[in-house]
């Protein structure tokens, strides 16, 4: 699978907002093997910034440990754009994570960088046929070990390994052979369905 090659993604956030990006986890693939992580803690922009609890019963993040650990989101999306490095970038229900990187970037008034978003959530919901498609659900029934879900660098890799096990299985060799199609539409990624719920993954 000498042309699979991407970055998986995933954000957690502070709050309801999507503009409240707590923590980032990127996991990069070449050649459909896992090369390359990174993860760091955000604190979240000024107006977003306040944790709610029920958001911190999920993911354990808190203000005071990224007051001491996290950097702002302006560092972050230099941080993002530098591993990214162009990739086509991959998410599961990739309808939170790709508003959560616009959002945030949008709120300090920054330009937000284009990029082709894909789903292994609609991947899944394609390929394979499971009582759901949460991405521990998909991640066991792979079986890939477990993780520590709602750790944003725990899941990335976990989308990740979604996307080359099913590559694996489909006999996929590309990200256009794992979304077909998709390479001529818009570089955001237009089929993006809004009523998706962040805790559909």
């Amino acid at each position: 699978m000498s042309g699979l090659d991407f970055v998986a993604v995933d954000f957690e956030t502070a709050n309801g907002s999507r503009a409240s990006v707590c923590q980032v986890g990127l996991t990069r693939v070449a050649g459909g093997e896992v090369v390359a992580e990174d993860a760091w803690y955000v604190i979240p922009p000024t107006g977003v910034e306040n944790f709610n609890v029920r958001n911190v019963l999920i993911h354990h993040i808190t203000p005071e440990f990224v007051a001491r650990h996290g950097i702002d989101w302006e560092a972050s999306l230099a941080r993002f754009e530098g591993f990214a490095a162009g990739q086509v970038l991959v998410a599961h229900n990739v309808g939170f994570d790709h508003s959560v990187f616009e959002r945030s970037t949008r709120h300090l008034a920054l330009a937000v960088p284009p990029h082709r978003w894909e789903d292994t959530l609609a991947l899944s919901r394609r390929t394979l046929d499971l009582p759901n498609h949460k991405l521990d659900t998909v991640a066991r029934h792979l079986g890939i070990a477990e993780f520590a879900h709602h750790d944003a660098c725990a899941d990335a890799r976990a989308c990740a390994l979604i996307a080359t096990v099913i590559a694996q299985r489909t006999g996929a060799r590309s990200v256009d052979d794992l979304w077909p199609g998709s390479a001529s539409r818009s570089r955001w990624g237009a089929e993006v369905d809004p009523a998706w719920s962040r805790r559909s993954r």
